[in-house]
């Protein structure tokens, strides 16, 4: 999908108001036509998905034929994986987060997102997932070649962290003081850019985010660990008693990862031109 065209939405939603109230509201925040299709069950998804292309997937967590989060799983491992923005009701607002660690790109919280929001989340959520694909398939070339292995000793990142995130388990259970940290670096962060939106003023957030995605890859971090903290400061915020600045962190969180995957993807593409042009002149 280019900038230039429409997204391809399949709705996924066996409340036919539910479904009405998601296509009304895109229309009003000039989105109209970008639901081309509306299902009422996974395995009808499923089939439509097989048949025509789209481009992201709203769907509801309470379909006749799922349980919780297992229809976000399904699609999620396709063959050809599409991005998922999970719809819930208020009182599932911790089945919303769990369905993020497992694949969904967001979740939206129904009677509280408006056609503005549900507009961005689509834009963003297609986006995420490109960025995604991206760098998987980057790593993977790295890996074949082992040119990233080779970068990590030279640079003299060979700490017990750095180990610990190259083993095949994510860094929140394979040094999980160090993802702590990470997470409330994340979070002030995500603070600070809440700040700066409010007040306008400049508290040199993008500089932070690049200064904490360089450490991220001196320790040879992937996404998914980027995801996994992004998800845990949402978490941590949720707990707290005031709903509108929750959202407010929530959304603003959001513009902050995707702003940091996009710096993740750049940095390990600059070691790796850095790695070959070094292998070159040897």
């Amino acid at each position: 999908m280019t900038r230039q065209e429409r997204p391809r939405v399949l709705v996924v939603e066996d409340d036919p108001e539910d479904a009405t109230d998601v296509r009304e509201a895109l229309q009003g925040a000039r989105a109209d036509g970008w639901i081309r299709a509306t299902e009422t069950t996974l395995a009808s998804a499923q089939a439509r998905l097989d048949a025509e292309p789209f481009d992201l997937v709203l769907l509801d967590l309470g379909l006749p034929d799922t349980d919780g989060v297992s229809g976000v799983e399904a699609l999620c491992s396709r063959a050809s994986p599409i991005p998922v923005i999970v719809m819930t009701g208020l009182d599932d607002e911790t089945v919303g987060l769990e369905a993020l660690k497992i694949g969904a790109q967001d979740y939206l919280i129904k009677g509280r997102a408006n056609g503005e929001v549900v507009r961005r989340a689509i834009l963003y959520g297609i986006e995420r997932h490109q960025l995604l694909l991206n760098l998987n398939a980057m790593r993977e070339r790295a890996e074949r070649e082992r040119e990233l292995l080779r970068v990590a000793s030279v640079s003299g990142s060979g700490t017990e962290v750095t180990q610990a995130s190259l083993s095949d388990g994510p860094l929140r259970n394979a040094a999980p003081n160090e993802f702590e940290r990470l997470t409330a670096r994340y979070a002030e962060i995500v603070r600070k850019s809440m700040a700066e939106q409010a007040f306008k003023v400049s508290g040199h957030v993008a500089d932070e985010v690049f200064e904490l995605v360089a450490d991220l890859g001196a320790m040879y971090l992937r996404p998914r660990d980027l995801i996994d903290i992004h998800v845990s400061a949402v978490k941590g915020r949720s707990q707290s008693r005031n709903a509108r600045t929750d959202d407010y962190f929530v959304s603003e969180g959001r513009f902050v990862l995707i702003r940091a995957l996009a710096y993740l993807a750049s940095y390990y593409r600059n070691r790796i031109v850095k790695s070959r042009k070094a292998d070159a002149v040897e």
